[in-house]
């Protein structure tokens, strides 16, 4: 027989592993930052042989979509625990089932609802993200983002928005291929994949974007409630 999830052990893991004082975005930004740079000395022929620069070049995708998942369930527990209407909004999030046990737990302050909702939400692809956010805010969530001003630093600094720049595709286009490769180098051998570096730094940039205009839009949407 499967053993029961201790979703209130899972959760208090989870918490004890973020830093308590730093904003979400920050959080996120700070590791994402750390990935560049690792992407940056990996260019260096110098850096280290080329086998390892190869290998160490795999784990990239992976660390990034870290950077990313995290940041979106944190983003899901904010606006849930902001209250109306995304707290109403969440009971539409298919397959979440909360218990007595559970219940108790929360008005015990062990945990929030949003803590509850954002650890079952799923984040294994950009769909499954764009789904919740969309369930959570009421709209489509790409449609929204894609209108969001605010200095994304990429390509150089300014207040624009994702549509006017032309941002949106390319960087749907590389937030897909992030996560189709951190599938890959997190569950297959891929001995034959060469990864190219170059291209990762755009991806890593691509992260950088959906970040940075996510932040805008949801600390106006928690602002709002």
């Amino acid at each position: 027989m499967p053993r029961k999830r201790d979703i209130l052990a899972e959760i208090t893991a989870k918490r004890a592993r973020h830093k308590k004082r730093t904003p979400r975005f920050d959080q996120a930004m700070e590791r994402l930052i750390t990935v560049f740079r690792i992407g940056l000395q990996l260019r260096r022929p110098n850096a280290m042989p080329l086998d390892l620069r190869r290998e160490t070049a795999k784990y990239i995708p992976i660390a990034t979509v870290g950077c990313l998942e995290g940041y979106f369930r944190m983003a899901f527990r904010d606006l849930v625990d902001a209250g109306s209407p995304y707290r109403e909004n969440a009971i539409r999030v298919s397959d979440l089932r909360i218990s007595l046990e559970h219940v108790v737990a929360m008005q015990a302050g062990k945990f929030t609802l949003g803590e509850f909702v954002s650890h079952l939400l799923p984040t294994s692809s950009i769909d499954d993200i764009s789904d919740a956010m969309s369930t959570l805010i009421g709209e489509p969530f790409l449609d929204r983002l894609k209108h969001v001003e605010t200095d994304y630093f990429w390509p150089e600094p300014g207040v624009v928005s994702m549509e006017s720049e032309g941002m949106m595709g390319p960087m749907m286009r590389d937030i897909r291929k992030l996560f189709e490769d951190r599938h890959i180098f997190a569950h297959e051998l891929a001995s034959s994949v060469k990864v190219n570096i170059r291209a990762i730094e755009e991806r890593i940039g691509a992260a950088s974007v959906l970040l940075t205009g996510t932040e805008a839009l949801v600390s106006e949407l928690i602002h709002a409630a």
